[in-house]
């Protein structure tokens, strides 16, 4: 668990920062930050990637809930 949360912590991270990071406008870049279409892109992104977080945290939950009810049968 604690490693899931430190690679979505460090992925998050090196997201913002090539968000953020400062280079020349290339007609991929103008055809992107235009009409604010870049902002869509990274908000698709990031939902995406959290709702994949949230389905590897309960598919972890459940596994081990019945690792532990197979313990306890034997």
């Amino acid at each position: 668990m604690k490693q899931l949360v430190y690679f979505f912590c460090t992925t998050l991270l090196a997201l913002s920062a090539c968000i953020t990071e400062a280079h020349a406008q290339s007609s991929v870049d103008a055809f992107f930050t235009q009409d604010g279409k870049l902002y869509v892109v990274v908000g698709v992104l990031l939902l995406i990637f959290i709702s994949m977080v949230f389905f590897l945290v309960s598919m972890e939950r459940r596994i081990k809930r019945l690792e532990q009810k197979d313990r306890n049968d034997h």
